[in-house]
């Protein structure tokens, strides 16, 4: 009966013995897991950020803030020859009705007021422009309200905010007004920008 007991406890020792390398071999293969998950941790945050970084220096469409582009447009020369093209030929002004409208605050009775000149391109014909934009001057009310409610007063506080808003409404109203043909209007500029 000793021998028995002795056999029966020296089997239970051995399973045990290999249930303990069995978790053990388990516990390396997790720990040979861990390094290959920080691997490929690391390469796809690699991978992520270099795209983006690619994004950023590749100068791609889209890529350039307003802020710059609007003073690389619009940066004055000495000798106002930024107003001519390479024919000597000089853009246009078109001045636009005042406009009045509610800005985009919630439960604010605030509204901006705002008067703008539209530069135009020499190469776009004066006569035929102004005949055009005086045509087209519902579509630029409705495009300005829209663009002006959807403001709030925080978007209008500093010269970036302004700038920003120049060249926005400068995309905004090329595209309404001449779609996917050559756009025309070099900048719009203010004459009045009054919140109240």
């Amino acid at each position: 009966m000793a021998e028995e007991s002795e056999s029966q406890t020296q089997q239970e020792n051995q399973e045990a013995n290999e249930q303990q390398e069995q978790e053990q071999s388990e516990g390396k293969s997790n720990a040979g897991m861990l390094p290959m998950i920080i691997m490929s941790t690391i390469v796809i945050v690699s991978l992520v950020v270099g795209f983006f970084l690619g994004k950023i220096f590749a100068g791609g469409p889209q890529t350039a803030d307003a802020d710059t582009v609007q003073q690389e447009e619009n940066e004055p020369e000495d000798d106002l020859s930024a107003l001519e093209n390479e024919n000597g030929e000089k853009s246009w002004f078109y001045p636009l009705e005042p406009i009045s409208t509610n800005l985009g605050d919630s439960g604010s009775m605030r509204y901006i007021r705002a008067s703008l000149n539209l530069e135009m391109l020499p190469s776009a014909d004066k006569a035929k422009g102004e005949e055009f934009l005086k045509e087209k001057q519902p579509i630029i009310d409705n495009v300005l309200n829209i663009y002006f409610m959807g403001l709030t007063t925080e978007d209008t506080n500093s010269d970036k905010d302004m700038r920003r808003i120049q060249y926005e409404l400068q995309e905004i109203l090329n595209e309404a007004l001449y779609g996917k043909s050559k756009p025309l209007i070099k900048a719009v500029l203010f004459k009045e920008f009054a919140v109240q």
